[in-house]
This record gives C-alpha cells, sequence and structure tokens, in this order.
C-alpha cells in the first residue's frame, strides 16, 4: 500500500538537540523559548539561537515549529507581543498555541505567522478541528487521549492538517485542563511549572498505589497503521530529555517510517533495540484502543523515567553518597527519586571519588559520592540514569543573524506583485513582467515559490512564501522567466531596509461587542439566580441551561448534535459550552445564548474577546487566575464575565481506566474524590472552590458535589497564578 509522506517531529530543548534529531532522520523540531512554554524545566532557547537554528534548518530543508504553549495574563500581553515582534523577524515554520488570547493577537497583528493548534487547547473530534481551520490554524496536533479508531474519522471528517503523539511520557489527565499541580501549591502545568503530583503514591480503601501515574507512549509496532491514516505528522514527546534519547528515539521511528510494508517485522526488531537506549518508563500503547485505556495506568509501581541505577546511601552539603547497582560514568545525567513518587532533582555527574580518589566510572556494588550543591530530597531515594552527556560535536556554526522574509505574491498579467508581509509597512514592490494567458499548460505556482525561497544575502532571506494569482487566470510562465524575477528582488533586497513590526498595544473596547442578534439576559447575582443549569445527557424541565459536555468522542457527534437539536425544539435556549467544538455544533442557532465555562481556558481579556467572538455571550474566568488577573478582565467585560462563585471543580480529567474510586487521599493529609462519569473518571478536591462576591460580574454556583457551608479554598486567589 502506498502512504502519504508523514513528518517526523522531535523535540529540541538546545542546539545540540535539534542537529542530533535533524541528523537521525527528523523532519522537523519543536522548540520553546525561555517563557510561555510548557517545558519550562527544559533549556530551551534564546532569540538569537532560535534565529540559528533557523537558518541552519533552511539549508538542510529542515523545519522548526515554535512553542508559546501556555496560558497567559493580561499584564503579560505587551510582553507576549514584544516576543512575537521578534518572532515575526525569525518566521519559524509555525507557532504552537494554547492560549486563545495568543491566537487572537496572531490573527490581529501578525497574520504571516502559521499557526498550529497546541494539544493543550484540548481538540478531540472534528467539530474542534472545523472551527480552528474558521480561524486560520493550519495544524491541529489532537488530544492525546483518543483512540486511532477516532483519529481515523476524524481525518476523515476535516480538511487541514493533524499531527499526534507516537511516544514519550503522557499526561494522566486531559491536556490543558489539568488544575491538579496548581492545587496542590500553585505550580500550573498550564503555566509550564507542573510539579508532578499525578506521579504520587495514593492511598484509599480498596488499596494503595500510584494511581494517576501513566505509562509512556509507545507506538513502533503501530507506525505503519498510522501512516495509511494519512496524519500529517508524527511527534515524539521529550523537551526536558537529554541528547541520547532524542538520537535513540528519533532514529528507531525514522527506521519504521522507512521501513517498505514487507520488510516491517525484519526491521521493529533492530528499531525497537535502538528504542531500548532511550530509558523512559515501561510502554504502553497510549489511549489507542479500549484495551490500551486499561492498561495506560500501571499503578502497582511508580512511574519514573530512566534506567536504576543505585540507591542514595547519605547525602551533605557537597554531594551524595550512591550505592551503584549499575555502571554510572561521569558525563552521565541522574535523577534522584524519592520513594514517594514526588519529583525529585536531575545531577550532572561532574566529577565521582570512590575510597578519596577521583574515578570515571563507578561499578556495580561500589559506593561513591558525586558533587552537587543544591538540595536533595530527604528519606530513602532510589538514583535513576535519565541520560548522558555526548562526546560528539553536533554544533551548528556560528551564523551572522540575517532577518527572514514573509513573502505574499500575487502573480498578475503584469507581472509578480510582491509585499514583504512581516515588515512594519508590509512593503510591497512590483516585479514587471508580461504573461501570456495560457492556453494549455498553466503556470505551476509551487515552482515560483520554491524559487524565491532560495533568496538569500547577507542581511535577508525568505522563509515563507504565500502564492496566488490575480482572478484565478491561468497564465503561462517560463521558468526561465522566474529565475529573472528572482534576480531582479535579489537587486531590490540590496537596498532595502526592513522595519520591524512594533505594537503599540490597548485594549479596544468596540471589539468586545457581541454581534450575533440576541440580547443579554439580565440574571441575579446569588445562588437562588433563576438560569438553572444541568448536563445536556440527563435533564428535566426544571432546568433551562443545558451544560455541553467537556469531552465527546467523534463517535458521539452525531447523538449530541440529536440532543441539542432535540433540546432547542422543545423551547431550551440557554446552552453552556465547556470545550470549543462545542461552539461549531451551535453554529447555526441564531437565537441561543451562549456561556463558556470551565474547562474552557480563558486567563486573559484577549481570551475572552476570542470568545466571544467564537459565540458566547458570558464568559467564565480560568479558576487558576489570581485577584489581580480576575480584577483586570472584570473591568475590561464587567457582567459578560463570570465566576466560578462555589463549588467543587474537577481538577483532573482522564480516559484511562483508574483501579479505584472513590475517596482517595496523598499520605500528606490531602484527600480526594474520583467519580466515573460517562466519558471520563474526574478527580474531585475535597476543599470547596470558593471566590469572593464581584459586583460587577456574574457568579455560578455548583452544588453538584458539595453542599453549602463546606471547608473552602480560595485556589490561587491570594497568590500568585505561576
Amino acid at each position: 500500500m502506498s502512504h502519504n509522506i508523514s513528518e517526523l517531529l522531535a523535540p529540541a530543548s538546545n542546539l545540540t538537540n535539534a542537529i542530533i534529531a535533524y541528523k537521525n532522520g527528523a523532519d522537523a523540531v519543536y522548540a520553546g523559548l525561555k517563557e510561555f512554554n510548557a517545558r519550562e524545566r527544559s533549556e530551551n532557547f534564546t532569540v538569537e539561537e532560535l534565529s540559528t537554528l533557523m537558518q541552519y534548518a533552511k539549508k538542510e530543508n529542515k523545519k522548526v515549529f515554535l512553542a508559546l504553549n501556555t496560558l497567559i495574563k493580561d499584564n503579560e500581553i505587551p510582553k507576549m507581543l514584544k516576543l512575537l515582534e521578534d518572532v515575526s523577524t525569525i518566521m519559524p515554520d509555525s507557532v504552537i498555541v494554547q492560549d486563545f488570547g495568543v491566537l487572537k493577537l496572531i490573527n490581529k497583528y501578525f497574520p504571516e505567522l502559521t499557526v498550529h493548534a497546541s494539544t493543550q487547547m484540548g481538540i478531540h473530534n472534528s467539530a474542534g478541528v472545523n472551527l480552528m481551520e474558521k480561524y486560520g490554524v493550519e495544524r491541529v496536533i489532537l488530544e492525546r487521549q483518543i483512540t486511532s479508531e477516532e483519529i481515523k474519522s476524524i481525518k476523515k471528517n476535516s480538511n487541514i492538517e493533524l499531527e499526534v503523539f507516537v511516544h514519550g511520557a503522557l499526561c494522566c489527565s486531559l491536556s490543558g485542563s489539568c488544575l491538579f499541580s496548581s492545587w496542590m501549591g500553585g505550580h500550573s502545568g498550564n503555566r509550564g511549572k507542573c510539579k508532578q503530583p499525578c506521579r504520587r503514591r495514593f492511598h484509599s480503601e480498596q488499596g494503595n498505589g500510584f494511581f494517576f501515574s501513566a505509562n509512556d507512549l509507545y507506538s513502533l509496532d503501530v507506525i505503519g497503521d498510522l501512516k495509511d491514516l494519512g496524519i500529517n505528522s508524527f511527534k515524539i514527546e521529550g523537551r526536558v530529555k537529554k541528547a541520547d534519547y532524542v538520537e535513540n528515539v528519533v532514529k528507531a521511528y525514522r527506521m519504521m517510517l522507512d521501513a517498505p510494508d514487507d520488510d516491517r517485522f525484519k526491521v521493529l526488531g533492530e528499531a525497537r533495540n535502538i528504542l531500548s537506549r532511550s530509558g523512559g518508563r515501561k510502554w504502553s500503547g497510549g489511549f489507542k484502543d479500549e484495551e490500551a485505556l486499561k492498561n495506560v495506568v500501571s499503578h502497582e509501581k511508580m512511574g519514573v523515567s530512566g534506567s536504576l541505577a543505585g540507591f542514595l546511601d547519605s547525602k551533605n552539603s557537597k554531594g551524595l553518597k550512591v550505592k551503584a547497582i549499575s555502571y554510572i560514568n561521569v558525563g552521565d545525567f541522574l535523577r534522584v527519586q524519592p520513594k514517594s513518587g514526588d519529583e525529585g532533582p536531575t545531577v550532572f555527574v561532574s566529577y565521582i571519588q570512590l575510597h578519596g580518589r577521583n574515578v570515571k566510572t563507578l561499578k556495580k556494588g561500589e559506593v561513591g559520592f558525586i558533587g552537587y550543591k543544591k538540595e536533595l530530597p530527604d528519606g530513602e531515594c532510589n538514583i535513576y540514569k535519565v541520560g548522558s552527556q555526548r562526546d560528539d560535536n553536533y554544533k551548528i556554526p556560528e551564523v551572522h543573524r540575517k532577518m527572514a522574509l514573509a513573502l505574499t505574491i500575487n502573480v498578475t498579467q503584469s507581472g509578480l506583485d510582491i509585499t514583504i508581509a512581516n515588515s512594519k509597512t508590509n512593503d510591497s514592490v512590483l516585479m514587471a513582467k508580461e504573461f501570456e494567458i495560457a492556453q494549455k499548460r498553466a503556470a505551476d505556482l509551487s515552482k515560483i515559490s520554491s524559487q524565491f525561497l532560495k533568496v538569500s544575502n547577507d542581511e535577508y532571506y525568505v522563509a515563507k512564501v504565500d502564492i496566488s494569482v490575480e482572478d484565478s487566470k491561468k497564465l503561462f510562465i517560463l521558468d526561465k522567466m522566474i529565475k529573472e524575477i528572482k534576480k531582479e528582488f535579489i537587486t531590490f533586497l540590496s537596498t532595502y531596509t526592513f522595519e520591524q513590526k512594533k505594537i503599540d498595544y490597548a485594549l479596544d473596547p468596540q471589539e468586545y461587542n457581541f454581534t450575533k442578534e440576541t440580547t443579554i439576559a439580565s440574571e441575579a447575582k446569588t445562588k437562588n439566580s433563576s438560569i438553572k443549569s444541568t448536563s445536556i445527557l440527563n435533564y428535566s424541565d426544571f432546568h433551562n441551561e443545558l451544560i455541553l459536555p467537556q469531552f465527546c468522542p467523534e463517535s458521539y457527534l452525531p447523538e449530541l448534535i440529536g440532543k441539542i437539536d432535540t433540546a432547542y425544539k422543545k423551547g431550551i435556549r440557554k446552552f453552556r459550552v465547556t470545550s470549543i467544538y462545542a461552539f461549531d455544533l451551535l453554529e447555526k442557532y441564531n437565537d441561543i445564548t451562549i456561556s463558556a465555562s470551565y474547562p474552557l481556558p480563558v486567563s486573559n481579556s484577549e481570551a475572552f474577546s476570542q470568545i466571544q467572538e467564537f459565540g458566547a455571550k458570558k464568559v467564565m474566568l480560568w479558576p487558576e487566575l489570581e485577584k489581580e488577573g480576575i480584577d483586570s478582565i472584570v473591568n475590561n467585560f464587567g457582567e459578560k464575565s463570570e465566576l466560578y462563585k462555589y463549588g467543587k471543580l474537577p481538577i483532573f480529567q482522564t480516559r484511562a481506566e483508574i483501579p479505584v474510586n472513590g475517596d482517595i487521599s496523598d499520605g500528606r493529609g490531602a484527600d480526594f474524590k474520583l467519580k466515573k462519569e460517562k466519558f471520563l473518571t474526574l478527580l474531585y478536591p475535597e476543599k470547596v472552590l470558593e471566590l469572593p462576591t464581584y459586583d460587577n460580574a456574574s457568579l455560578f454556583y455548583d452544588y453538584t458535589h458539595c453542599e453549602e457551608k463546606e471547608q473552602t479554598s480560595d485556589f490561587n486567589f491570594k497568590r500568585e497564578f505561576i
């Protein structure tokens, strides 16, 4: 069977790892800057390093995707815009986005940038994909908790590019909606600072274990089947991993992607052997089918990446004494892992002392000292090898910083009308040439694009070309003429001065006016509100607002569409949306009132405005926000903004089969309750979230899982949302 060409996409925490990924078969890498990316624990890139990588990748016919995939707050919008100003002079092949506010900022100020919707957006069906297409997104990175059959159906029912994860660490919770780490200590996974409480040991009446610790995703055996689905990109997780992980995983998956159909089984053994050198947790099929959902969590043992290398014998202010059970070498990276499952630090082995003398290797059974001056965990700890420093030289040669140009070319009968889309003033030039109307063979626009992508001089290079034909005319253009125009454009650039975009940011109140032909209902700001909400999956005549489910598998979409239509015919005119796919389903109804609600993330005013543009009249603010973040949005939007005033929020949602149900605790005095619902298992904290009353905001009370006067928490309200 012939296959579509699929991209192999690898993680890059630094320039060296990017080059290693390319050299071992990656078609593209994804990387983050020092801020606003979901792997802030990784080394990450400076703007200058990203520019260097882009120039290298262009020469090697490779791609670079930039991850700006965290939630931002109002006071960070100017900083984000300044970052985007710099990014627009580098022109990565795409920007990966979680925050709807960042999506809006890019579409408004930097339309020349290509956007990929992050898996953190939680898009899990074709309705969500299709909504993103309407807002200019070129590719959707699908939620990791969808099955192979669902991926196949989504591909069939959508038009834009799709990307799926094929290997690496898995979050047990649905992407982009986990509050677990933030609730436990203010370190938000949605801001790149997750402390991984899901890896801890928990206790219940049914037994103890690591109930939320997911195994690693592994797809070598099924990579051929995934190719057959027509997926555009296969993504390897691992921006916090070391160079040897990148090399081995990329090499193994490249081998399987290139294997002919009749040689797959023969190649698989060698590929698995290479992959086994990468470390990591136990391999699993992730969420690929119903059976995999049952096995994605191995609750009996601690889920720790790396290979067990020894045990912590003792520690002091200068380092740690380790009893080795396998070879530990100078240049290794070790994780000191508490047996509780809590996150431990990573130690670089710069030297080893054995019996008072320096050695290069600590052998099995030996007890040696390794220097490390930062804080180490208390109690019993295992030592895991998680990577090794490479001796070979994968350095990118130093390059002169050039401005990347994004060109928009309109092909007319009079020549090429070329606009430099990422310049401050959208500079344009007409490269005059008389083209004939094609009698038989029209010009191949891809040839024009490929010629201009070769343009480079000491100051500039062309990184992106968008091309169109005036009035869709079919023109006859000789290859020779295209090359002549390209030379003229290079001459033009020799005297051209690029002006970088500078955004003078201010909120525009006119943008926030809701435009549909409906009116905002007057709703009381008390628990006795006349609006009574419940799930659309189970409602009665008592209710007049229906909540659409956060998670709707592709196979359930037709049934949900039918339920919406039935409710509408019964007179329901208020719907509450908890995931963006629902806006696509509700678009045809012109006389309804839509409220947007958790877990749809709205942490800044631009995101609020974007959700209004999707169709919401009232928008619930992201519950992780601190007081300052809430104040800013409420001041901008008043009663159109809504607070989750009182109730128990699910801080963790998963399709994985969790081995227990009901009450659990983490051994530190924190209690929770697990509840299994139609599509998901949800984790609720013991404490009720209660926020202060805002006179100029709407309030939402939720007594589904609690009663009045229970023990409460104000979450991050009095501490920083970090």
